[in-house]
């Protein structure tokens, strides 16, 4: 056997076990004791509570910001999701974390699990989405498809589900927009040709073409930088 610079044979047992631990998922750096995050560590990204308050086990995180200032490593910050719809958002792990602490998440572009609003049980191949001062999905919107069906109950119920980036949108005008000039869209989801308000969820875009009146169906997509304003009702 090959011997390790600093250990005796007694301890090369205990160093298997926790090579086989890190490999497997259950053995997880953290900067406090707590439950370790099941997913592959190069799927996770430190994080840091922005919100304010506690943030629960797979919560659904907007992302505010980079970098704490004046400290290392580097990590992104997270807060609840608010009224603006995002392209897409950040998924806690397993653990939750205080207020002003830091943590582990994830972009859940690999499937995992995440917390759902229990209005509605999610079933295989539908598209929920982040609402506004949640940390759960809601059935009907945009950035996350359901894998599999619901487990726990109340506010820890969650589901398994993927992210995917959110490059087009469809909404309605909230006033008359002007050519050349960006203005509110509300965001309409559900089935398709009977879509109901996303309720207090828009985005802003920009319109390069012609006038658009109020309450008016619109497509949005992400070029650019921004959402602009694709297609209008006439």
């Amino acid at each position: 056997m090959t011997k390790i610079l600093g250990f005796n044979e007694s301890q090369y047992d205990r160093i298997a076990a926790m090579l086989r631990a890190y490999e497997s998922g259950t053995l997880w750096p953290s900067e406090k004791a707590r439950n370790p995050p099941r997913y592959h560590p190069e799927n996770h990204i430190r994080f840091h509570n922005d919100s304010g308050e506690t943030i629960p086990p797979f919560a659904v995180m907007r992302i505010t910001g980079t970098n704490i200032a004046g400290t290392a490593p580097w990590r992104i910050k997270c807060g609840k999701p608010n009224t603006t719809f995002y392209r897409y958002y950040a998924v806690n792990c397993a653990a939750q974390c205080a207020v002003s602490d830091n943590s582990w998440c994830t972009m859940l572009w690999d499937p995992g699990y995440v917390l759902y609003d229990t209005g509605n049980t999610p079933a295989i191949g539908e598209t929920w989405g982040p609402q506004d001062g949640t940390w759960t999905l809601k059935k009907g919107r945009w950035g996350f498809n359901i894998i599999a069906g619901n487990a726990g109950s109340g506010a820890t119920s969650k589901t398994l589900a993927v992210q995917h980036v959110v490059n087009h949108v469809l909404g309605k005008t909230n006033a008359s927009h002007a050519k050349s000039a960006s203005g509110t869209v509300n965001l309409y989801a559900g089935t398709l040709g009977s879509e109901t308000q996303v309720t207090s969820m828009t985005v802003t875009a920009y319109n390069r073409f012609a006038a658009v009146g109020s309450g008016k169906w619109v497509h949005c997509s992400w070029v650019n930088g921004g959402w602009d304003l694709s297609a209008a009702e006439c």
